[in-house]
């Protein structure tokens, strides 16, 4: 009999340990606390050394295995749980510890068994090649995978910073699955109802620390397992077994700091949207109504979108873009769009994102030949603007075909201050410093060094954001900036960089703000969510002499 609707629950504890079994002798065989019968014993891959197998003094027990080659844990003959289908729901928990090395796609708990139409296996919970919680796993009620993901657990500010053990939940109703990271839950999440149950196949078990394929283990674990649980029904988080998460968020506030200063006005640059436009797209809605409401008393002069405007460029995901940014139209607020490397299957960008959507915009002036670059002059202050969208994710021959048809613009309006916009032309270093990436050698080489109206560029697609100002040939700043947020929670929280132009104080003020954070009530706040981010990236200060940087008569 069950007890509490407990399916199992291993506690990896030398106190769990069936008497006269051992790590020393190979038979090791860890007893199910909730008394149901569901033991794991030792198993090996390869020849691997004995200690790389042990216990932590606290609790928990560590795998230190090579990807093929170690040691894991496997279900007993017969353990009820081999043949438990889960009908009602259920709720799998894990609390681990991850090393600075991880193994690629290294398993934690894998239902064994072969999807036939995806050639996975029947159930995983693992950890991807870049750090994130992978749940991909057959419903009991469909033949194909459904995949729950966090974001990479390194890019989560507070939790990079701790040495806890992260703690995960994957919790089924009977009719939709949601993964929790941490109390948190994540906005990976398919959105398909219906999803029931966990696959199971004759004669096949679950392995705790390997990912199996075809019968042989392919990815071990490297790191720590303390416990996991399985229960039979979708529990709510203040039922996890671990419920208090004590992590530092020293990243931002949620005071209500000065966004929009009098006689000064505004560009918003939205960072890669495409987590939320797949999983949750109110957080980008959000945004946009933020933007569409304070357009005009808070001057904010246009918005920019570096790129990825999807996950997958699947028609819902362009149909959700397409949604939110109608906000803005509606508004009559300008905007410009690039393309990301995710939005490049079928004709999804173009159809959305085209000439055909700015045609009437009166600060839209033009396209490239292809569509897939545009140019759009607006009023700003004591200045005229030019945002120049340059596609920088097509292959060699178009993007300098992009390139050649940017420098006629260029060449035409060179008394005007320029932003070039372009998606992958920055990247950023393990301390925060800024420079070329992708395609931004081309760019600086082709269309900024040379040419004194372009005083701004502004990238996405790598995760981080920054500044660093360089000089072109005629000895004038370039203010580089990268904004992208995806890789952090939520798809970037709704976080969305906003730059205030001071011509009276000579300055530019970086503030890094989310509408979404701002419109949930104290209560729906997890503690990783703030509304102004503070990080070196996320907010600073620019001495900026307009006059003298706009001055083009010696160009």
């Amino acid at each position: 009999m069950r007890i509490n609707e407990t399916v199992a629950d291993w506690i990896f504890s030398e106190r769990y340990v069936s008497q006269g079994t051992s790590i020393e002798f190979g038979n090791m065989v860890i007893q199910d606390a909730s008394g149901n019968g569901n033991e794991l014993m030792m198993a090996v891959a390869g020849s691997p050394i004995t200690e790389s197998l042990s216990f932590i003094e606290n609790g928990g027990l560590a795998f230190a295995n090579a990807r093929k080659t170690g040691y894991y844990l496997t279900t007993v003959a017969d353990a009820p749980i081999n043949l438990e289908e889960f009908a009602a729901g259920f709720t799998i928990e894990a609390e681990f510890k991850l090393g600075p090395d991880i193994n690629d796609w290294m398993g934690i708990l894998t239902r064994l068994g072969n999807n036939s139409v995806e050639q996975e296996p029947l159930s995983l919970l693992a950890i991807s090649n870049v750090g994130e919680i992978q749940w991909a796993s057959t419903p009991s009620n469909r033949p194909e995978l459904w995949t729950n993901w966090s974001n990479a657990l390194g890019a989560i500010r507070a939790w990079a910073k701790s040495e806890d053990y992260t703690h995960v939940a994957v919790v089924n109703d009977g009719r939709q699955t949601r993964m929790f990271v941490n109390g948190v839950e994540s906005i990976r999440n398919p959105l398909a109802d219906s999803i029931c149950g966990i696959a199971g196949e004759a004669n096949r078990g679950w392995n705790v620390g390997a990912n199996e394929w075809d019968f042989e283990p392919i990815s071990l674990f490297l790191g720590e397992i303390k416990r996991i649980r399985v229960m039979n029904r979708a529990l709510a988080p203040s039922e996890f077994f671990k419920t208090e998460f004590a992590y530092r968020v020293d990243y931002g506030t949620n005071d209500d700091l000065e966004l929009f200063a009098p006689g000064t006005y505004t560009f918003a640059i939205i960072p890669d949207p495409q987590y939320v436009v797949q999983s949750k797209p109110e957080i980008l809605e959000k945004q946009l109504e933020f933007i569409a409401n304070h357009y005009e008393p808070y001057n904010i002069a246009i918005s920019v979108n570096v790129g990825d405007s999807t996950q997958s460029s699947a028609p819902v995901e362009w149909e959700s873009a397409n949604r939110a940014f109608q906000i803005l139209d509606r508004a009559n607020a300008p905007y410009v769009v690039t393309r990301g490397n995710h939005d490049l299957n079928g004709t999804g960008y173009l159809d959305t994102f085209g000439a055909p959507r700015f045609a009437g915009k009166s600060y839209f002036k033009g396209a490239s030949p292809s569509g897939l670059s545009s140019y759009s002059i607006i009023r700003a202050g004591s200045y005229q603007y030019m945002f120049l969208a340059v596609d920088s994710v097509g292959d060699k021959e178009s993007n300098a075909n992009e390139r050649y048809w940017a420098q006629t613009v260029l060449d035409t309006n060179q008394q005007i201050p320029t932003v070039i916009v372009s998606h992958d032309i920055l990247t950023i270093s393990d301390d925060g410093v800024i420079s070329e990436g992708g395609q931004g050698a081309k760019v600086w080489n082709e269309l900024v060094k040379d040419y004194s109206q372009v005083f701004m560029m502004i990238g996405g697609h790598i995760s981080g954001a920054g500044l660093n100002v360089k000089r072109n040939t005629a000895g004038k700043d370039v203010l580089r900036v990268l904004s992208n947020y995806q890789s952090d929670i939520a798809g970037g929280n709704g976080w969305t960089s906003f730059f205030e132009f001071d011509e009276r104080n000579n300055e530019i003020r970086l503030k890094t703000f989310s509408p979404y954070v701002a419109s949930l009530a104290d209560e729906q706040r997890s503690y990783l969510d703030v509304k102004f981010l503070a990080g070196p990236g996320d907010q600073y200060e620019i001495a900026f002499h307009f006059a003298e940087r706009f001055d083009f008569t010696a160009s």
